[in-house]
């Protein structure tokens, strides 16, 4: 009889540890912009008040720019574009914890991208959601680290997650770190 119980839990426990949304059955998604919410910057020397002014250029350029900044390359076609809740969180973003003045390396764990996702507020009630969770922007290097997350609308569970990496380029602040997104999608279109 144990056996049986034990059976059960470890079958009811498995359906909650996987996601029940299948990617590749999914015809479209909600693209909800770029959090920087928690994101690090590495030895760059223009200050946080231009970051976040930057982050919330970089979001609106992506919706300005839809060829050259086309989230459907990242995966799905996208249905409806949202940013506002991830714009609201990038406002608050803390300041003195922002710019770091050493090397190092931010990584986000499955954990850490749950919570995040956990906090958009989205007026979509259903249906998968895509959105890019900056993780670090490393001016030596020139490369920004970006979390590609889709997501189940409806509980916020993730679906799937890729971490990628992008080369970093161009005139002033919004531009240069905008083009290490551009590369992740022109990476994941070939």
């Amino acid at each position: 009889m144990k056996s049986i119980y034990l059976l059960i839990a470890t079958v009811a426990l498995s359906f909650n540890a996987y996601p029940q949304t299948n990617l590749s059955e999914v015809r479209s998604v909600n693209y909800y912009g770029v959090d920087f919410s928690k994101v690090v910057v590495y030895n760059a020397t223009e200050s946080p008040a231009n970051f976040i002014k930057a982050f919330y250029q970089i979001n609106t350029l992506i919706l300005s720019e839809p060829n050259k900044y086309d989230m459907s390359a990242l995966g799905k076609p996208i249905d409806i574009i949202d940013i506002e809740s991830v714009l609201k969180l990038n406002e608050n973003i803390d300041e003195e914890g922002l710019v770091r003045f050493r090397t190092g390396v931010n990584r986000f764990d499955e954990e850490q991208l749950q919570a995040m996702v956990g906090k958009y507020n989205l007026k979509e009630k259903e249906g998968v959601g895509l959105v890019l969770i900056a993780e670090q922007l490393d001016k030596p290097d020139a490369t920004g680290t970006f979390n590609v997350v889709f997501f189940d609308i409806a509980t916020r569970e993730i679906i799937k997650s890729t971490r990628n990496r992008g080369s970093a380029g161009g005139a002033g602040l919004r531009n240069y770190w905008a083009n290490s997104i551009a590369k992740i999608i022109k990476q994941s279109r070939r």
